[in-house]
């Protein structure tokens, strides 16, 4: 019996890949993120940014759908990952609370927007009786990260 691993097209592996490697990402920065974010500013400034950036990102979850309408799913994403970069290394070298507030909910909408377009392309390559299937290793490999 083969196994799913063996059967998946190379578009699943790429995106399995993409996901894990965004996982780590994301987890590393939020967990140094809130001991970073303490240098600049007290409790609550640390819950207002992580506060700021989840409302951002609903904010931008109702409004993909009508940029993905004016634009292909690529330069959105290319976008989302350019601007997460941006995010990061303006986290690495901010120097007020001001800039870390802004750089940190630039990251953390980005990254959503990121995960969203990952959904997007793993459920344009899916075929709906597999659907379950490939869905289990792509969380699979999500929670292995």
């Amino acid at each position: 019996m083969k196994t799913l691993a063996r059967v998946l097209p190379r578009q699943f592996h790429t995106i399995y890949f993409a996901s894990f490697i965004f996982t780590v990402h994301y987890g590393f920065l939020v967990y140094i993120l809130s001991s970073y974010l303490k240098t600049f500013t007290d409790q609550s400034g640390v819950n207002f940014i992580f506060s700021a950036g989840a409302i951002g990102a609903i904010l931008a979850l109702l409004f993909i759908s009508e940029v993905l309408k004016r634009e292909s799913e690529l330069k959105v994403t290319r976008v989302a990952i350019l601007a997460t970069l941006i995010g990061t290394f303006g986290l690495a070298f901010a120097r007020n609370q001001f800039e870390v507030a802004i750089f940190g909910v630039i990251y953390f909408v980005c990254e959503m927007i990121v995960w969203i377009m990952l959904d997007i392309y793993l459920e344009n390559i899916t075929v709906a009786k597999d659907a379950g299937n490939i869905r289990g290793h792509f969380l699979l490999a999500v929670n292995l990260a």
